[in-house]
């Protein structure tokens, strides 16, 4: 299971945001788009966590579909 879309600042698809069916994560200047019925609302938080918490600190903010990473070194 991937990401649907990933935009950086500056593109066309990072200021409109999220898209219908979809999870938005926004980290670092960065938005990534993920299918809502793969990553369910239980668990999403604990995929962000693994997914940018490996090698630091992660603080995850936000509520189901639209969540804020901050990570610490």
């Amino acid at each position: 299971m991937g990401n649907v879309k990933h935009y950086r600042a500056g593109q066309s698809g990072y200021v409109d945001g999220r898209q219908r069916g979809t999870v938005a994560v926004w980290h670092d200047s960065q938005l990534w788009l993920y299918p809502q019925a793969q990553y369910p609302r239980k668990g999403m938080r604990q995929f962000i966590l693994g997914a940018w918490g490996e090698r630091c600190t992660a603080k995850v903010s936000g509520q189901y579909p639209e969540y804020r990473v901050e990570t610490f070194a």
